[in-house]
């Protein structure tokens, strides 16, 4: 049996999600975007700290922290129930056919997918539920008292954190893998690449300079 690994973002739907999602949760909670969130984020980016913060201390994700923290107070049930609706509404219409098919191609063939992203698990646990993926590891959202912090619970998935992450899960697991692959789009999961056995990365219209550069398989999509 395969292990098969997803990314999501612009690997099965065609956007970033998080900032999007968090966006869609402040539109249909009717609070709107903080006023002084945004004029933090702005002095920030006109400061070049944000670019600094991203270069030097890659893992903070300093922006997407600041985006998220405008949810505090929200309750699980809420959240629950507006991802859902951002399944519906936003992944849906803008899901990517060619990995939608490699994705049930790989089901029909018995292999064990696990989706891991960046995105909030909160909406990933929903797709995946959909779609029949028996494991995803996400960022998670720090709940206290049933209701959102407003900041990350544990690391953001992303980089060596998915590494890590499948490490951990694979320590618990009785089943073994003959090989793994991994469909992703981005070079940020470069350690992903290096740890799976078959790297395909997903490009939009064209190559990838660092996928040619590294010999990797493409899927080339519109």
């Amino acid at each position: 049996m395969k292990l098969v690994i997803f990314d999501f973002c612009e690997t099965l739907v065609n956007f970033q999600t998080a900032d999007v999602f968090v966006d869609y949760v402040l539109q249909q909670s009717g609070r709107g975007k903080s006023k002084v969130i945004r004029m933090l984020s702005s002095v920030l980016y006109r400061m070049r700290l944000i670019a600094v913060a991203n270069k030097f201390f890659p893992g903070l994700n300093l922006s997407k922290r600041l985006h998220l923290y405008q949810l505090r107070g929200l309750s699980t049930q809420e959240m629950q129930l507006w991802s859902q609706n951002f399944v519906a509404e936003k992944i849906r219409p803008n899901l990517i056919p060619e990995l939608m098919n490699k994705l049930k191609e790989h089901q029909q063939a018995g292999d064990f997918v696990v989706l891991i992203s960046g995105g909030y698990e909160d909406y990933l646990n929903e797709f995946a539920q959909q779609e029949n993926i028996p494991v995803v590891m996400g960022t998670k959202i720090e709940r206290k008292s049933n209701r959102l912090t407003g900041f990350f619970d544990g690391t953001d998935c992303l980089r060596q954190e998915k590494v890590n992450r499948l490490k951990d899960w694979l320590s618990n697991q009785n089943q073994l893998f003959g090989s793994s692959v991994l469909y992703s789009d981005s070079i940020t999961d470069m350690p992903l690449f290096e740890w799976v056995h078959q790297p395909i990365v997903v490009s939009k219209n064209k190559s990838q300079t660092w996928a040619q550069q590294h010999n990797f398989t493409e899927i080339i999509h519109t």
